[in-house]
């Protein structure tokens, strides 16, 4: 069948990243989880052995490159991998193609996508061999011949190239193989499907949905009944399409350990999957007040927390980081819960009040969004003395708050629980402006990652103890955080304290106390910084940094016995403008440490407001009649509001309660 003309290629479908560490690494046995112990292994090996066996040589350039590649030294990496091919080639032609292909990927990944199609079309050349590693390689061609698409303006002779790749592999097989024609079919399928051939590429998916059925290895049913699913819907057949959405989910939900562990698959895969199947479930029509609209709109919900929690799991890149739960049922009767779902073409807001869900329909697209989130974070971030910030701040209030402020009014709704999406998480929701006043004086609000990623705070009789530290004194060329002696001083009149202060502040002296101290509140006042790279993030200590990793390794490495952690502070962190990445490792701080709330924010603020506000804060906490944690910040950051010296938003509204906010 020839393909014809071509439409633009959906972005939305799953790049060949997975596929090619599948047909790639896997046949050589270095996978990029494994790189260090392959290292290992021609590390230790005889010099001599290896320079003798080009194959050995080959070998250990591949992996090299690999390791280069996961370092995004990409021009070295493509070095490694071509220079392994030709050593290769001699003597091993699968293995040479292996090692072309993996220099493609590198290609790709840098840019050089005409380097890329030439090297594709000598491997192709080259793959004339008849067996089942040729099958398998011709199916990676096929991907990323497909892959070039949306970068060469060649669609219709890339897309021929791929179904020729496809072809030959089926020719190649050595007798019947479940397992590789599902591959063939379902790859036919997506080029069919790119081209907004729906109902040619509905055939060829269903074939490969059967042989994926009859093959040991089901593990592409997911994707298969994935692509099934946007035919379906494409062809507006929507009850079908939600029935092999579920069946993709169940599938997907067997594989997700295994996807959770490789790179990337959480923006390729995890997550465009559950908003295109949440997406679908929102365009059904049912009365409001429905069982059938509250069952479906649970589902979506649910939809939300699972990919929120796959994402925690991609950002910290462990996967027994999501433990705590917290079921909708335990959510105070004066609490609503907001989930902003923001897709292309509109805004989906979804609130629980009561144990009731509210659907509202926002007709702005995520672009708009997207550029209103990104200048009201630059506008509102810096005291300017003007008021530029405001109407932003009442256009994103209109389209995120007023659709369900009715709700809230009836409801006598008093805290907010927002669950951001995305850039969301960038900006503070506090300081959205309905013309009046700060949506702060109105109601508490809190934050969340993931309401199951919510722990449960448990009452205690016993009066809380703080561990505080901090710093001062300018060091490591940050600049000194003068009023940081006054919040440690009046944390200690407050509380039961424990201090470190500048010099007393190290690294191992914090770790220790984090780890041996017996405290149900750590509150440390020093710089901060969070990074969309978790390894990146850090805390300065006088003597160095705690990265965020060992700062969650020793709060979750307390004595047993020990007080739950209730409560973390950050006061003086900050988070990259724009960078919901960032935003999303100080949102899962408190998860990572195991606390069950943090307070933190999302910029660094004036050294005097911060002061105030925390001390306000900790005044509220420990008040006889006691507010909740969201509830304390809500009245601190009221307090600020009312003086003109600290009014303007950039110092107050960064601070944000994160997790259980009660």
């Amino acid at each position: 069948m020839p393909i014809a003309s071509a439409l633009t290629i959906n972005k939305n479908h799953m790049s060949c990243a997975l596929l090619c560490a599948l047909l790639l690494y896997l046949p050589l046995s270095i996978s990029q989880d494994r790189l260090s112990d392959r290292q290992g292994e021609f590390e230790t090996g005889s010099s001599a052995a290896i320079e003798s066996s080009p194959h050995s040589k080959a070998a250990r350039l591949n992996n090299q490159g690999l390791q280069a590649q996961k370092k995004q030294q990409l021009d070295i990496a493509i070095g490694h991998f071509l220079e392994a091919a030709e050593i290769a080639a001699g003597a091993d032609s699968m293995e040479a193609s292996r090692y072309r292909l993996n220099a493609v990927r590198a290609m790709l990944e840098a840019g050089r996508n005409k380097q890329a199609l030439a090297q594709l079309a000598k491997t192709s050349e080259l793959l004339n061999q008849q067996s089942e590693a040729a099958t398998e390689l011709r199916l990676a061609i096929a991907d990323l011949y497909r892959g070039l698409v949306n970068d060469l303006a060649e669609p219709a002779r890339l897309r021929l190239k791929a179904l020729e790749q496809l072809t030959l592999a089926e020719q190649n097989l050595a007798g019947r193989d479940p397992a590789m024609l599902s591959w063939i079919y379902g790859y036919k399928g997506a080029l069919y499907e790119d081209e907004s051939r729906h109902e040619e590429s509905l055939q060829l998916t269903r074939l490969a949905i059967a042989e994926a059925e009859q093959s040991p290895n089901m593990s592409p049913l997911y994707r298969w009944e994935w692509q099934l699913a946007r035919n379906l819907a494409n062809l507006g057949e929507t009850e079908k399409a939600v029935a092999a959405y579920a069946r993709a989910a169940n599938h997907l939900n067997q594989q997700r350990r295994v996807l959770e562990s490789k790179p990337d698959s959480f923006k390729q895969i995890i997550s465009p999957f559950y908003y295109q199947y949440a997406d679908l479930l929102l365009q059904q029509s049912e009365p409001a007040d429905s069982a059938e609209r509250q069952a479906r709109l649970k589902q979506v919900q649910q939809l939300m927390e699972s990919v929120k929690a796959a994402e925690v799991i991609d950002y910290f890149q462990d996967q027994c980081v999501v433990q705590n739960s917290t079921s909708l049922n335990d959510v105070e009767s004066g609490s609503a819960i907001l989930y902003p779902i923001l897709l292309n073409d509109r805004l989906e807001l979804i609130a629980t009040v009561k144990g009731k869900l509210t659907q509202v329909s926002v007709p702005v697209s995520r672009l708009e969004i997207l550029a209103a989130v990104r200048d009201f974070r630059l506008n509102i971030q810096v005291d300017t003395a003007t008021r530029d910030y405001l109407h932003l701040a009442q256009k994103l209030y209109t389209w995120l708050i007023a659709p369900i402020e009715e709700i809230l009014m009836a409801q006598q709704v008093e805290t907010l629980v927002v669950i951001p999406d995305g850039p969301m998480r960038t900006i503070p929701f506090s300081a959205l402006h309905d013309g009046d006043q700060y949506l702060i004086e109105r109601y508490a609000l809190a934050t969340a990652p993931g309401l199951n990623l919510v722990a449960s705070s448990l009452e205690s009789a016993q009066q809380p103890v703080v561990f505080a530290g901090g710093l001062s004194e300018a060091v490591q060329g940050f600049s000194p955080l003068p009023s940081v002696s006054g919040e440690l001083s009046n944390i200690e009149q407050l509380m039961s304290s424990r201090v470190l202060k500048d010099q007393q502040f190290t690294k191992d002296a914090l770790t220790e106390e984090l780890i041996v101290g017996d405290y149900s509140i750590v509150h440390l006042a020093t710089h901060g910084q969070f990074r969309g790279s978790y390894a990146d993030s850090f805390l300065l200590t006088y003597d160095g940094r705690l990265q965020i990793d060992e700062l969650g390794n020793a709060l979750v490495s307390r004595q047993a016995g020990h007080r739950t952690l209730d409560l973390l502070v950050l006061s003086a962190c900050e988070s990259a403008a724009g960078d919901d990445r960032a935003a999303l490792g100080l949102a899962g701080v408190a998860i990572k440490s195991g606390a069950s709330s943090a307070v933190a924010s999302l910029w660094e603020v004036d050294d005097e407001a911060t002061k105030q506000l925390i001390s306000n804060f900790y005044t509220n906490l420990a008040a006889a009649e006691r507010t909740s944690k969201a509830g304390s910040l809500q009245q601190a950051q009221k307090k600020l509001i009312a003086q003109d010296e600290f009014s303007h938003p950039s110092n107050w509204a960064p601070f944000l309660i994160i997790g259980e906010w009660q």
